[in-house]
């Protein structure tokens, strides 16, 4: 099955990478935007398309859903009985509710939120350790920390939909990331506690700190997300049986007890194609992808997202 046409609702940054890995698996497709002002700017090799305009979605292969967040679920439940299939971008929805509602809508269809960690190779290779039995944690560390203004150099961060909470900004939301991988590596925990606000100098009103602790049987899980941090990191510690393991997510690299037992030359911005392949060959091969809306909402619930 050769995809050959495609529709973006919104087109901003994340927008573009995944059309960059469409054309570079389908040459000739056609992509289509709907944008939200007819002032948009026009984008070589995308056809914008305006409120207002007849839209036939079941004409299309399958939609990706990237306008701004907090239009996300209303947008899903809008189209759901026309459109073929979803590609959603993080977050799919912003409440349990709104998450029950648009589970329903879209039913069987096949479906995909993006969470494109999963694809990165330094994650991949814990996960499979973990799976073989070669780590037994006794407690696991994680950590995601930037500065919100250097995210977007040429925007004005006060402007952009993070600093807001009605928009869907704060860092639960943008760095849901963090814990998708959590419960993808280690699944459902028994308990969970999250602690959430506005504690820096940021101008902006959505939470820019979070503290995340969860419970499982035999070990505990914390993190903490910072869009205040003038320090970059994204790692993950495992004390186990066997020793410190400590990964990466920057470097791409494993470390065993200060060791590197292993090192990946793939870049975090590698995972939008890899994403992308995973998504067209379920497509055509008729199968659910590992990450879909059933799985961001049993995330959302174990983040106590209310």
């Amino acid at each position: 099955m050769d995809i050959q046409k495609v529709l973006f609702i919104g087109f901003g940054s994340i927008a573009n990478k995944h059309a960059k890995a469409l054309r570079s698996l389908f040459p000739k497709i056609q992509l289509d935007a709907l944008r939200s002002s007819t002032n948009a700017s026009s984008i070589e090799g995308i056809t914008n398309l305006f409120h207002g305009d007849i839209i036939h979605y079941s004409t299309y292969d399958f939609v990706i859903i990237s306008n701004p967040s907090y239009l996300h679920a209303d947008t899903i439940l809008e189209i759901s009985k026309q459109a073929k299939a979803f590609f959603i971008e993080k977050p799919a929805f912003l409440t349990i509710e709104e998450g029950n509602k648009v589970v329903e809508a879209i039913g069987s269809k096949l479906n995909y939120v993006a969470c494109n960690l999963r694809f990165l190779d330094c994650l991949k290779q814990i996960k499979t350790l973990l799976e073989q039995g070669s780590i037994h944690p006794s407690q696991v560390m994680f950590n995601a920390w930037s500065y919100l203004p250097d995210w977007r150099p040429s925007q004005d961060y006060r402007q952009s939909y993070s600093a807001s909470e009605s928009k869907g900004g704060g860092v639960l939301y943008d760095l849901i990331h963090e814990p998708d991988y959590i419960y993808w590596l280690f699944g459902k925990p028994t308990e969970s506690f999250i602690h959430s606000g506005k504690f820096s100098d940021l101008d902006i009103n959505s939470s820019d700190t979070a503290i995340l602790n969860f419970k499982y049987p035999s070990y505990a899980v914390s993190g903490s997300l910072s869009y205040a941090s003038r320090i970059t990191k994204r790692n993950l510690q495992i004390i186990a049986a066997e020793g410190l393991f400590e990964v990466d997510l920057l470097q791409n690299t494993i470390t065993h007890n200060g060791i590197c037992i292993y090192k990946s030359s793939q870049r975090i911005i590698d995972t939008y194609q890899k994403q992308m392949e995973h998504f067209v060959a379920c497509l055509q091969k008729e199968v659910m992808p590992l990450n879909d809306v059933l799985q961001a909402l049993a995330v959302s619930r174990f983040m106590q997202f209310i």
